[in-house]
């Protein structure tokens, strides 16, 4: 079984204590009953992972002896970014979610000309405490980094940082699976809304150098399609 895992800002140094943010001292001594001696991973979502040990449990605090610290780097070898017009509703826990077990480096939350959610940026601490909690389950070192809302010109104006960008169209002539990935080191990867890209965008995000590629199966709901290319990348 593995060792339970939390989520903290900031690692403390090896051979220190840290004191366990309330949410995770909550979960450790009051979900998973652990007990003063148990092993647990610390991780900062950024790479560093510390082992250590539970060395004082009270009503109040839940306090860790670092044993080891060490940095491990980005869980793949492909970064991937996706730009999501956002679904309503429980889905956006799923996206995020699995987005993050299966290890995302970014999540852009888009506005679309046919969005029918505009997320907030006062949301954004529920997206990343989804995030977290996904990490500490799928045993990950890094989260994926989740900004605040843009429109889509804004995304695509930021083509020339990737060196691969993609817009996910159902209508489009090639299949992602025929795409080359050996040479990308980062993707950026667009997934619309339920009522798809308007021609005005297809249009924008071609001009912008994204290339139009749908998945094999047929429409897909925005967080299936986000997991699928995902997974085409990443697993």
């Amino acid at each position: 079984m593995a060792q339970p895992r939390f989520h903290v800002e900031q690692l403390a140094v090896t051979g220190s204590k840290q004191v366990l943010p309330r949410a995770a001292a909550h979960h450790a001594r009051d979900v998973l009953r652990l007990t003063e001696g148990a092993e647990v991973i610390l991780f900062d979502g950024a790479g560093h992972v510390a082992t250590g040990h539970l060395h004082e449990l009270n009503r109040h605090d839940v306090v860790v002896q670092i044993n080891t610290c060490m940095h491990q780097p980005p869980d793949g070898r492909i970064a991937l970014t996706l730009a999501v017009a956002w679904p309503k509703g429980d889905r956006q826990e799923f996206l995020v979610e699995k987005c993050t077990e299966l290890g995302v480096a970014a999540i852009w939350p888009m506005v679309c000309r046919r969005s029918v959610v505009l997320p907030a940026e006062r949301q954004m601490e529920k997206w990343r405490n989804w995030a977290i909690r996904a990490a500490e389950q799928a045993q990950r070192a890094w989260l994926p980094e989740i900004t605040p809302p843009q429109t889509f010109d804004n995304v695509i104006s930021r083509r020339a940082e990737f060196s691969y960008a993609l817009l996910a169209d159902p209508h489009a002539t090639r299949i992602m699976d025929d795409v080359p990935i050996e040479a990308a080191q980062n993707i950026l990867a667009l997934v619309g809304p339920e009522g798809g890209f308007t021609e005005e965008e297809l249009a924008a995000g071609e001009a912008a150098g994204l290339e139009q590629v749908r998945l094999r199966t047929p429409l897909l709901r925005v967080e299936t399609a986000a997991c699928a290319i995902a997974a085409r990348w990443l697993v």
